[in-house]
């Protein structure tokens, strides 16, 4: 298992000095708590730098998921996305900070059926062991967890945590929906 770093609470910061004193300015959160997902005035816990654009990756891959998920729903059409993730091919890394993310899955759900096979070709290309099992309502592939440790190279039991994690976060904001405990994301 991965050691990651805990987000930092509003007031707790190192180097962004907001100067507010009972809440954050921009997600309102009350001084000690956690920012609210997406909140561009949150520092990530291992540079200093605002979290939404950096490319860290040291918080748990579901609190980055939860941020990348509300910075999508921030995009109202692909070229907002594709402006937001402009700069990430001009950086000096591969890693990409939660807004490069998040505009990358606005734009996968958001393209074209013939736009979406082709991107599912690359996919396909990069992953070749790696089968859908499914799809879901919205024609996205499922994959089981165990695949997706494989494919990537990843222990397994951090990729059901983070299944877990997700699958428990959807149960609280959607409908639920039956499935075969066959350990899908």
């Amino acid at each position: 298992m991965n050691s990651h770093l805990a987000r930092v609470p509003f007031g707790q910061e190192r180097r962004l000095n907001l100067g507010f004193d009972k809440s954050c300015p921009v997600c309102g959160i009350q001084r000690g708590l956690v920012h609210e997902y997406g909140c561009l005035a949150e520092e990530c816990p291992k540079c200093g730098s605002p979290v939404v654009g950096c490319a860290c990756e040291c918080l748990a891959p579901w609190e980055e998921f939860k941020i990348v998920r509300a910075l999508e729903g921030t995009f109202c059409c692909l070229d907002d996305a594709f402006q937001a993730g402009a700069g990430a091919g001009n950086r000096k890394t591969e890693a990409m900070s939660p807004t490069d993310k998040a505009a990358v899955m606005y734009v996968t759900k958001n393209v074209s059926p013939e736009m979406r096979a082709e991107i599912n070709k690359g996919f396909d290309a990069l992953f070749p062991t790696l089968k859908p099992c499914g799809e879901n309502k919205q024609g996205e592939r499922m994959y089981l967890s165990d695949d997706i440790a494989d494919a990537l190279g990843m222990d397994r039991s951090e990729v059901k945590e983070f299944c877990a994690n997700i699958e428990e976060e959807a149960m609280q904001s959607e409908p639920v929906h039956p499935h075969d405990g066959a350990g899908h994301c």
